[in-house]
């Protein structure tokens, strides 16, 4: 046959993080060096892809410290959720940041971002979340975020072994929210986030 076959490789930080096994079994592959692809491995490779992305257009972002769950050992990286609604692909992300070397994101922080937002400079050492709802244009010059942070937190062996949802003890965590950074503009408009967080609307 004179048919072209061709493939293309993807590297495995940006695609594969399977939730297949429960959590005694993660816990037995991961002493064993082999990756555990349970429901604490698969949450913490996403937000893994999304600080490698960030790092690969010159953002500064805190290197993964190993923490330790029911579930085995597992590297544990600022936690970074970027919606499809505002980075679908790394050339949105990149038009989204506009100047990525002025973002400095701390270890322990959070960062979620969704909507149709655009970031200069950032500087967070803490938890934040910025939504920008339907219709929605929102332009953050600079900010500067730093407070107690969310922090994931094992579960109890109590909780563990059933007094915690299955949601939490399929992981073997749970997310503790000290105090949230929430910047949201949810009314249709074009607007600017001040310094001192005030939004600020374009005038027609």
């Amino acid at each position: 046959s004179k048919a072209k076959v061709g493939f293309t490789r993807y590297p495995l930080t940006f695609g594969y993080f399977p939730c297949k096994n429960d959590i005694i079994t993660a816990a037995r592959l991961a002493s064993q060096g082999t990756p555990p692809h349970g429901a604490a491995s698969a949450e913490a490779a996403v937000y893994d892809a999304n600080c490698t992305m960030l790092r690969l257009l010159g953002v500064s972002v805190a290197d993964a410290e190993e923490r330790h769950w029911k579930g085995g050992p597992q590297l544990m990286g600022p936690a970074v959720v970027l919606w499809p609604d505002f980075a679908p692909s790394m050339l949105e992300l990149r038009k989204r940041l506009t100047l990525p070397s002025a973002v400095c994101i701390a270890s322990g922080s959070t960062l979620e971002i969704r909507g149709d937002v655009y970031l200069r400079e950032l500087e967070l050492n803490g938890a934040l979340r910025i939504v920008a709802g339907p219709g929605v244009t929102l332009h953050i010059p600079k900010l500067k975020v730093q407070n107690r942070s969310q922090s994931f937190e094992a579960l109890t062996d109590g909780e563990q072994n059933g007094e915690a949802p299955e949601e939490l003890r399929i992981r073997g965590y749970r997310c503790v929210t000290y105090e949230l950074e929430r910047i949201e503009a949810t009314e249709a408009g074009v607007y600017t986030l001040t310094e001192d967080k005030k939004l600020i609307p374009k005038l027609e």
